[in-house]
């Protein structure tokens, strides 16, 4: 009898630890910038036929309403965002029902060391929250760019192309087995060596503006937009 309590108190302390380590990961997303920037797109007015574009830092910095002049785009990118901050504000960034919208996340979790087949999961619920929630929106699932790992800062060198690449992959096959719009952006930003040309990039993974230009071209080229 006394052996299987203290079993079972061994089994609930070590519940409680589990949980508790992962709480921090889950809600890691919500920094100071993730909160400031949701506020900011709840100020925005609601719209028509509206062409949205999510994900972290490489979507934010991008120029979109100027890249793209003849379109109604809205840059829903956040800094350092992951596939669960995604998930967790979505709801609100499809109330509008978007015509279209281009998604872009998952280097930042492989930064922080999300298995893939999570990262996989978590972009399948997300294209399920838009598919249910907002069922005429195209969707357009956007593979997560090369890095230039020679480049790379010590933070980012946990990041590789190996890496991306196969989480590239996954999301592919997802795509197609849920009949989504899967956009390859690789053959537009590597080198002869497959890692992201040096003069696109201005650390190995952020964009210079130049590489925008190519984005898009490419998005208008294959009719995307």
């Amino acid at each position: 009898m006394i052996n299987r309590i203290k079993l079972t108190v061994i089994f609930i302390l070590g519940f409680i630890k589990v949980v508790s380590a992962q709480k921090p990961a889950d809600s890691a997303f919500l920094t100071p910038h993730y909160k400031k920037q949701i506020e900011s797109f709840r100020k925005i007015p609601v719209s028509e036929n509206q062409v949205i574009f999510i994900g972290n830092s490489i979507t934010e910095v991008g120029e979109w309403k100027k890249l793209i002049p003849d379109k109604n785009i809205l840059n829903l990118g956040i800094s350092g965002d992951v596939t669960l901050g995604v998930i967790n504000r979505l709801h609100e960034e499809i109330l509008s029902k978007p015509k279209a919208i281009f998604v872009m996340i998952g280097i930042n979790d492989l930064k922080i060391g999300v298995p893939i087949s999570e990262i996989t999961a978590r972009q399948k619920a997300i294209i399920n929250i838009i598919t249910t929630e907002s069922p005429k929106t195209k969707i357009f699932m956007q593979s997560t760019l090369p890095v230039n790992e020679k480049m790379l800062a010590e933070i980012y060198k946990r990041l590789n192309n190996h890496d991306i690449s196969k989480m590239n992959s996954a999301l592919q096959k997802l795509c197609k087995k849920l009949q989504v719009s899967y956009i390859d952006l690789w053959p537009v930003m590597i080198n002869k060596e497959g890692q992201l040309q040096q003069k696109l990039s201005t650390d190995g993974l952020h964009l210079k503006p130049n590489a925008y230009l190519k984005w898009v071209k490419y998005l208008n080229d294959q009719n995307y937009l």
